[in-house]
């Protein structure tokens, strides 16, 4: 029966995670969190980027960028203007992913630069929970992101 065969198949993928394609989903998600830390780092951080700023700019370490941005927005925004949860909640999105990959190979490159094999410790995940908390996080620094520009605080 077709419909036996779908089910018994999506249940190995599900047992599987993604059948294969964790870590790639992983490296998506970590990227995709590296690149709006820098985005609201853009907004928050006054243009053009000054010297000491601009090695976070330009390194893949999600928590010292993360550190420096959330000083940045609890300086321009207040202290009351975010709300403890949000940052929370944050930070233990950027301490996974910087735990899981530290320096953004780990994911994408199978081999270490001396040639040994690296196997990062996936996380057991709820793929759809954590969907959700990516998108909360999408979300967030859209509209931390929008505070700041309605404040009249952001440069183009």
């Amino acid at each position: 029966n077709h419909l036996d065969s779908l089910q018994t198949k999506s249940r190995k993928i599900r047992a599987a995670g993604f059948g294969g394609m964790e870590y790639a989903a992983l490296f998506l998600y970590r990227h995709y969190i590296e690149l709006e830390l820098k985005r609201a780092f853009n907004e928050f951080i006054v243009s053009p980027i000054g010297l000491s700023h601009e090695k976070h700019w330009r390194n893949h370490d999600l928590q010292a960028i993360w550190r420096v941005l959330r000083r940045a927005m609890i300086q321009r925004l207040g202290e009351t203007a975010i709300p403890r949860a949000d940052l929370a909640h944050v930070d233990r999105i950027v301490r996974i992913f910087q735990t899981l990959d530290p320096d953004s190979t780990t994911l994408r490159f199978p081999r270490s630069k001396k040639g040994g094999i690296r196997r990062p410790c996936l996380p057991e995940l709820d793929w759809l929970r954590f969907a959700g908390a990516m998108r909360r996080l999408r979300l967030y620094f859209k509209g931390t992101c929008g505070l700041n520009r309605d404040m009249g605080f952001h440069q183009e």
